[in-house]
């Protein structure tokens, strides 16, 4: 039986899939259900005296983008509590792929 289960999660209707698999599996209460979603900085470049204000508005896209993300990976959790599981919600910046490789190599070693 699964012991630890990493699900990536963006809130959309495939990732929903993702999560109801995850309960079909029905590893447990035993078993940690590790949700990540992942937060894709947007590609900026900085040019001169504009570079503060480019930075600022990156920083604003930043932090509403992580708000919303962290309210679906609420739901997300809270749809995999409601069928038992024990959920560890992870909520990180970068590109997908290689956040989704790290977290996979983290626990795995754990």
């Amino acid at each position: 039986m699964y012991q630890t289960i990493l699900v990536a999660y963006n809130g959309t209707p495939e990732s929903e899939v993702a999560l109801k698999e995850c309960i079909r599996m029905a590893p447990g209460s035993s078993a940690q259900v590790h949700l990540l979603a992942v937060v894709s900085p947007p590609p900026y470049l900085l040019v001169g005296e504009f570079a503060a204000a480019a930075v600022l508005s990156v920083e604003e896209g930043l932090a509403a983008e992580k708000e919303q993300m962290q309210k679906k990976l609420e739901a997300g959790a809270a749809l995999l509590r409601a069928a038992g599981l024990s959920v560890i919600q992870h909520l990180e910046i970068g590109e997908p792929v290689n956040v989704i490789e790290e977290q996979a190599s983290l626990l795995k070693t754990e």
